[in-house]
């Protein structure tokens, strides 16, 4: 006798297929873990209804199978299957917002017994909860979110925009009226519905600036306000300028405040000022040209201003300018949905309303063509495209002045300090030696992008554990001693400390 079949939900269209037995069988042979959850038929309703809450706060596709004895995995069965299917039914409704449109549960028989599995699709859009309790599920436990964790996720999901917040402390006299009237100016340039009539309070409101209470937002103060690092002193773009394809001895350095537009404006201006600019005869005239195209240059900014992580306020927007690339980092990696390889044709921005401020006044395209212009601007000028990476905690973007078709090759290092792809050891410490110029820039060219994003953030943050290189750009304890070692026997970094309490700094170049 076949078992009943479950009952289609609203979102079945949407879900996987259904489960086999050998996929089924599969998932009881794995046990429970980061993707799947093994229940005997007497579970409470209320745990089940916890399981399903921290996987979809995993964002993972995932499994619950009642009818399994876990540790060790055993089948034991369901004795009143629709009994069984109607409570993961149940615990679905019982999660806030409800998680049935994303399920699919249904028998599924292995050998002479029963079992219910309940599939799970990935990428839930919402941050669920069970009688106010947020769960993640972490290896194979269910645990609490913290407040910071929680609060992240409900950004990053586009459920409370951080930039939606009111401003603690602040009111509408800290915005400037100057400011104000400039921005209606501007947005008139642009052809966009003129708002001059309006009065600031009905303007803020029309731009969704001010909360029902009056107070303005973090938007707000961050475009329109007097003083924004007052209430912000973590948005902020740190730059500077070295003279080389390493960050020694910097020539110079400024914090840029001010409020977004002031930002891009001031991380240009010193990008142009310090970056090279050739010249060439166009007949009798001599004629000066930016080595960077300035279109690529200042879309670079805008887009790390607009989508850093605002919530974020251990780290600031970095633009370095080395001989022969900039390196731009901002804090907050790419939103659910967003990779490297889509984000030239997706749009997903994780502040709206900034994004919606700068397209009016010109400075971004609304379209979210930001990165293919970018890329248009840089194969135009016959340089390569620019490079990203997103580890999750924040955005690498760099630009170099190498050609399109250019391959970096790999220095020939004296065999004293050749690298050792292999290797498994720890790095010894090693007596940084100045490398001749031509070998330095050789050097830099052919790290990847971890290593030269690591000699940026040691200019910036003094040093680094193995493990926390790990950590920071999530690779595995053999990639990161090959990349450590590489750095070390080209002279770039430096080893300190004991065996037990080692850490890398900047080499003295």
């Amino acid at each position: 006798m076949n078992p009943p079949a479950a009952p289609d939900p609203p979102g079945w269209l949407a879900l996987p297929d259904p489960l086999a037995p050998e996929q089924v069988l599969a998932a009881v042979e794995v046990g429970a873990g980061p993707r799947t959850e093994l229940e005997p038929e007497s579970e409470y309703q209320t745990t089940l209804a916890e399981s399903l809450v921290a996987f979809a706060n995993a964002g993972e596709a995932a499994t619950i199978v009642v009818g399994v004895q876990d540790r060790p995995a055993t089948v034991r069965g369901v004795g009143d299957v629709p009994a069984a299917v109607n409570r993961l039914w149940s615990a679905a409704r019982q999660v806030n917002p409800p998680l049935h449109d994303w399920l699919r549960v249904e028998p599924v028989r292995l050998g002479e017994k029963t079992v219910v599995a309940a599939h799970l699709r990935a990428a839930a859009p919402g941050v669920y909860h069970v009688g106010g309790r947020y769960l993640i599920r972490r290896g194979a436990q269910n645990l609490p979110l913290t407040q910071r964790e929680l609060l992240r996720m409900l950004h990053e999901r586009g459920i409370a925009a951080y930039e939606d917040n009111p401003v603690r402390g602040a009111t509408l006299d800290d915005l400037d009226p100057a400011r104000l009237a400039w921005y209606r100016a501007r947005r008139a340039e642009t052809r966009l519905s003129r708002l001059d009539d309006l009065p600031p309070t009905e303007l803020l409101d029309k731009l969704g600036l001010r909360t029902s209470e009056g107070q303005p937002t973090v938007a707000a103060i961050l475009f329109f306000g007097r003083e924004p690092q007052r209430f912000f002193p973590h948005m902020v773009i740190r730059c500077a300028a070295f003279q080389s394809d390493w960050p020694g001895d910097f020539e110079d350095q400024t914090e840029i405040g001010g409020t977004v537009p002031e930002l891009i404006e001031g991380a240009y201006a010193f990008v142009q000022r310090h970056s090279p600019h050739p010249a060439r005869i166009a007949g009798i005239t001599r004629e000066e040209r930016p080595a960077y195209p300035p279109v690529a240059v200042r879309e670079a900014i805008a887009n790390a201003v607009v989508h850093r992580d605002l919530s974020i306020k251990e780290s600031v927007i970095r633009v370095f300018l080395y001989a022969r690339h900039i390196e731009i980092d901002s804090p907050g990696g790419l939103l659910p949905g967003l990779t490297v390889e889509n984000m030239a044709r997706s749009t997903i921005l994780r502040n709206k309303k900034l994004a919606e401020l700068l397209y009016h006044t010109g400075y971004i395209e609304r379209q979210g063509t930001g990165i293919r212009r970018m890329q248009r601007a840089m194969r135009e000028a016959g340089l390569a495209e620019p490079r990203i990476l997103d580890n999750g905690q924040s955005l690498f973007v760099e630009l170099r002045l190498s050609a399109a078709d250019e391959t970096p090759v790999a220095p020939a290092l004296p065999a004293a300090v050749a690298p050792t792809a292999a290797s498994n050891e720890a790095p010894a410490p090693t007596a940084p030696t100045a490398p001749a110029p031509d070998l330095a820039r050789d050097t830099i060219e052919s790290l990847n992008i971890r290593q030269r994003r690591l000699l940026t953030l040691l200019r910036d943050r003094g040093g680094i554990t193995r493990v926390e290189y790990e950590s920071f750009f999530h690779v595995g304890t053999r990639t990161a001693k090959r990349d450590l070692k590489g750095l070390l026997d080209a002279g770039l970094i430096e080893h300190r400390g004991s065996s037990t309490a080692s850490y890398y700094v900047l080499g003295r170049g």
